[in-house]
């Protein structure tokens, strides 16, 4: 659980979604992007277009550390059950 960036309370929760393909906002099952089903992403991206530049970077920050979407690549890395990955 060590690659998970969220806060120490939010881990396990955000491991049980990712392991289940749910979505860590609304729970919905299916296909994810960075932790988050099609229609949860889509509104995360647009709320990271409205904000200036200098935000952006700081917005995803937040949202990665509240377990709110996951770092790029988390999801590989969380569901990664190669048993030579850590070689």
């Amino acid at each position: 659980m060590k690659c998970i960036k969220a806060k120490p309370e939010k881990r396990e929760q955000v491991e049980a979604r990712v392991k289940a393909s749910e979505c860590l906002i609304c729970g919905n099952p299916g296909k994810l992007r960075r932790g988050q089903c099609p229609s949860c992403y889509g509104r995360f991206r647009r709320r990271l277009a409205l904000r200036p530049k200098a935000e952006r970077l700081a917005l995803e920050r937040r949202a990665i550390r509240e377990g709110l979407i996951l770092a790029v690549q988390q999801v590989r890395a969380i569901r990664d059950d190669d048993p030579f990955a850590g070689l």
